[in-house]
């Protein structure tokens, strides 16, 4: 006597075998992400080294402008007392100022 399949179908039908095709498909897909994600880490790890060389620079530059801005404003102290000394105010006021007692040859007084 024949069998009569009593099942109706209703909805979708998967096969549920696996081939070898679809497992090394798998496998290859596994391979290549664990691959990308690897070298997305030497990447990462590049760029925390360069970031850490860039922030170091950073702030040894920093110090080193520092240290020319003092010696700038040191320069500036410097110049602003040659001048004095040179306009014959070496103090910055008029302490050292003489007043001549005598005769003023100035006409317009």
């Amino acid at each position: 006597m024949a069998r009569v399949n009593l099942k109706k179908h209703t909805g979708w039908q998967f096969r549920r075998e696996i081939t070898l095709g679809t497992v090394l498909h798998v496998l290859a897909l596994l391979v290549m992400l664990v691959t990308a994600w690897n070298d997305l880490q030497n990447e990462l790890m590049l760029i925390r080294q360069d970031l850490a060389r860039i922030i170091e620079s950073n702030i040894e530059n920093r110090e080193q402008i520092r240290d020319l801005s003092q010696l700038s404003d040191d320069f500036e102290i410097r110049l602003r007392d040659l001048e004095r000394i040179q306009a014959g105010d070496a103090w910055g006021d008029k302490r050292n100022i003489t007043f001549s007692v005598g005769v003023n040859n100035d006409s317009n007084l």
